[in-house]
C-alpha cells in the first residue's frame, strides 16, 4: 500500500504526495488515486489535479467549514481532518472504482519542418535520424499529468538514451501538434505557444476541442503510442477518420451555438486597456485537463456588483483593467460598477464631447443607463480593475461550463478574447426584482437625464493601504529556501512589474536563494502561490495563472486578500505577513460573512 502524505496550498487545496512514485518510469498510480477521490463525490473537494508523484484537491471552504463558527484551532483541525480523508481515499486500492486503460494513438511526421531539432537531436543521443524514430514511436507511455496549457500531456516511458535537455532561450512560437522532448519526458504542444522542449515532429491531431462535447482526446492516466506517417496529408486523414464517429454522434458544439435572444444593450467605442467578459470561473474539473480556473481578479467585487442589479453572483459580467473604455448604451440598461475607480462618466446622446455635460458615475450601487447615453472612463484614480455588471447578465456563450474569457487558451468570453471596437454585448434577462427596480428608476427619472441611481451606496469604493501588506502562509517549497532568503522574504518590500497580467504579478525585490536546488516535479498550484524562478524574483500566482507549476513556492498569499492581488497595479509595492491555517481560514470566513451581510441588505433595499 503506497503511503500519501499530504500539505496546505494556502487553505483552498491541499497537495497529496507519493514519495514512491516512480516520476519518469512505468507504473503510474496518481490518476487512479485522484479517480478515487473524485468518485467519494465529498461535497467540499470541488476536482482534482493528478501530476506524476502528486494530487493536488481543491476545496470548497464554504461547504468544509460550514455555518457553524469555529475557532481557530478548530478551523485547523477540521483541515487536517480532511486532508487525512484525502489520504485515506488515495491509498485506497478499491477494485470496482478501477477503470480499464485506455490507449490512444498518436500519427507524427517525423522531422523536416515538422521536427526541427530531430537531427540535432539524434546525433546528441549517438543516433541516426530512423534509429531516433524507431526508438521514440515504438515506446508506450503515460501520461503522467496534463498542464501547461490546455491539453498538454507530460509523458513518461521515454527511453532514457533519448532524453534531450531543454533549449537555452525557448522559441516564442511552437506550432500546434508539435511533439518534443525536455529531459526524460515527451510531449505534445495542443496549441500554439512558447516552448523550450526540442521539437522532433508534429501531428495535426487536435489535443483540444473547447467546441466539442468531448474537449480533450487525452486524459491522464492513458497510454499513449506514436506512429510515424509519411506526410501531414496522411495524418490528417488519419486524425479525421478517427474522430468521425465522435462527431457524427456529438455534432459540433459550435455550429449549435445560437445568438442570445434579444437586441444588443451595450456596443463598445473603445475597449481600454484590457477589457473581458469574466464571471467566477471554471469549476467543473478542467483544471486536471490544463485549463485554468480563470475567472474575475476580483471575485468580490463581481459578486457585489452582480447583486447590486439583481444578478446570481456567477453572472457574466465586465473586467475593466487600469483604462476602462467608452461604451454606448443602446436600450435603458441597470448596471453597477464596483472594484477599483476608474473615473467613470456618463453624458446623454447628443451632447457627448462637451466636458461640462459629463456627469460622474456612481460606485457601489444600482445605476440605471439611458437609451443612447456614452460611458466613458477616464483611467485609475485607484486600484486596477474595475467590474461593470449588468441585469441579466452579460449573455455570450458559455465555453467548458463558464463565460470567463480564458486569453491563453482562446476561448469563453467574445471569441475568447478582450472587447475590440465595433463588439455589440447582448444581455440576459433581468430578474423580475430587477425589472421593478427598473420601472421604479425610469419613473423617478428626468426625461433629458443620461442616468438615475438610488441615493445609497451598498458598500465603501476599493481602497487599500499603501505600501500594501498581504497575509500569507508557508509555501510547499518553503524548506527549499534558505534561512537568509526567508527572513529577506518579510523583511523586504516588492514592486509590481509591468509585465505582470492575469496570470501573474511579476514582483522585483530582494533575491530569494533556493537552498536545496535538486528538480522539483511539477504540481497543481492555485492562485495566490508566490512562485520563485531562478532569477530570484518572485512570481505571485493571480486568477489566470495554470493549474500546475514546477518552481518552488515560498509562500501562499492568504485566500481573503486575493481581492487585493487583483487591484495591484504597476509600480505598486507589497510585503508579506506570516499568518497560521487559523487565523487564514479565520478571516476568509470572516470575509464570506461580511458578503452574506452585505448580500442581503442589498436585497431587503432594493429587491425584496
Amino acid at each position: 500500500m503506497r503511503s500519501w502524505s499530504t500539505l496546505p496550498l494556502g487553505e483552498r487545496a491541499i497537495l497529496l504526495t507519493c514519495p514512491d512514485a516512480s516520476p519518469l518510469g512505468s507504473g503510474n498510480r496518481t490518476a487512479a488515486a485522484a479517480g478515487r477521490i473524485a468518485a467519494a463525490n465529498l461535497p467540499w473537494v470541488i476536482e482534482t489535479v493528478p501530476a506524476y508523484d502528486s494530487i493536488a484537491v481543491y476545496l470548497d471552504l464554504k461547504l468544509l467549514l460550514g455555518g457553524i463558527p469555529l475557532t481557530e484551532s478548530e478551523a485547523e483541525s477540521m483541515m487536517e481532518r480532511a486532508a487525512d480523508q484525502l489520504a485515506r481515499l488515495a491509498e485506497s486500492e478499491r477494485e470496482e472504482t478501477a477503470k480499464p486503460e485506455r490507449e490512444v494513438t498518436i500519427p507524427v511526421v517525423y522531422g523536416g519542418e515538422s521536427g526541427p531539432d530531430l537531427l540535432s537531436s539524434a546525433q546528441r543521443s549517438g543516433l541516426t535520424e530512423r534509429q531516433f524514430i524507431e526508438r521514440h514511436s515504438s515506446a508506450r507511455y503515460e501520461v503522467a499529468m496534463i498542464g501547461f496549457t490546455p491539453g498538454f500531456p507530460y509523458l513518461r516511458g521515454l527511453p532514457v538514451e533519448l532524453a534531450q535537455p531543454r533549449h537555452d532561450n525557448p522559441r516564442l512560437r511552437v506550432p500546434a501538434g508539435s511533439i518534443g522532448i525536455a529531459g526524460g519526458q515527451t510531449g505534445i504542444y495542443p496549441v500554439a505557444s512558447p516552448g523550450g522542449w526540442r521539437l522532433i515532429g508534429r501531428t495535426p491531431m487536435r489535443l483540444f476541442r473547447p467546441e466539442s462535447d468531448e474537449p480533450f482526446p487525452i486524459r491522464p492516466g492513458d497510454a499513449v503510442r506514436f506512429v510515424p506517417v509519411e506526410s501531414e496529408s496522411e495524418v490528417a486523414w488519419l486524425d479525421s477518420n478517427r474522430n468521425s464517429d465522435s462527431d457524427s454522434k456529438h455534432g459540433d458544439r459550435k455550429a449549435r451555438q445560437r445568438e442570445p435572444e434579444g437586441e444588443p444593450s451595450l456596443a463598445v467605442l473603445r475597449p481600454g486597456l484590457q477589457t473581458t467578459v469574466q464571471d467566477l470561473g471554471r469549476s467543473e474539473g478542467w483544471q486536471a485537463f490544463g485549463v485554468s480556473a480563470g475567472g474575475a481578479m476580483d471575485a468580490d467585487s463581481l459578486r457585489v456588483a452582480n447583486r447590486l442589479v439583481g444578478n446570481e453572483d456567477g453572472a457574466a459580467g465586465l473586467e475593466l483593467t487600469l483604462s476602462g473604455g467608452e461604451y454606448q448604451v443602446l436600450q435603458d440598461t441597470l448596471i453597477a460598477l464596483t472594484g477599483a475607480d476608474l473615473g467613470a462618466t456618463v453624458e446623454s446622446e447628443g451632447r457627448v464631447g462637451s466636458e461640462s455635460e459629463a456627469e460622474s458615475l456612481p460606485l457601489n450601487r444600482p445605476v440605471l443607463l439611458r437609451q443612447g447615453s456614452i460611458v466613458r472612463f477616464r483611467g485609475a484614480a485607484s486600484g486596477c480593475r474595475a467590474y461593470l455588471a449588468a441585469a441579466g447578465g452579460i449573455a455570450v456563450e458559455p465555453m467548458l461550463g463558464s463565460r470567463s474569457t480564458d486569453l491563453r487558451a482562446g476561448i469563453g468570453g467574445v471569441e475568447g478574447r478582450a472587447l475590440r471596437t465595433g463588439d455589440l454585448l447582448r444581455l440576459g434577462k433581468p430578474s423580475k426584482a430587477a425589472e421593478v427596480l427598473i420601472g421604479k428608476l425610469r419613473k423617478d427619472a428626468s426625461p433629458e437625464a443620461a442616468w438615475h441611481s438610488v441615493n445609497e451606496q451598498a458598500s465603501p469604493g476599493h481602497s487599500s493601504p499603501k505600501p500594501t501588506v498581504l497575509r500569507v502562509l508557508e509555501g510547499s517549497g518553503w524548506h527549499r529556501f534558505s534561512e537568509e532568503a526567508r527572513r529577506a522574504f518579510f523583511e523586504s518590500e516588492y514592486k509590481v512589474g509591468t509585465e505582470s497580467d492575469r496570470m501573474g504579478l511579476r514582483l522585483s525585490g530582494a533575491e530569494l536563494t533556493v537552498s536545496r536546488k535538486e528538480e522539483i516535479l511539477s504540481h497543481g498550484v492555485c492562485a495566490g502561490a508566490i512562485q520563485v524562478p531562478a532569477s530570484g524574483q518572485p512570481i505571485l500566482l493571480a486568477q489566470g495563472c495554470q493549474p500546475t507549476g514546477g518552481y518552488p513556492i515560498i509562500a501562499h498569499v492568504a485566500a481573503a486578500d486575493l481581492g487585493i492581488v487583483a487591484q495591484l497595479r504597476p509600480g505598486d509595492v507589497v510585503s508579506f505577513e506570516a499568518v497560521g491555517l487559523g487565523e487564514a481560514l479565520s478571516v476568509y470566513r470572516e470575509k464570506e460573512e461580511r458578503l452574506s451581510r452585505l448580500a442581503a441588505g442589498i436585497k431587503l433595499k432594493w429587491f425584496s
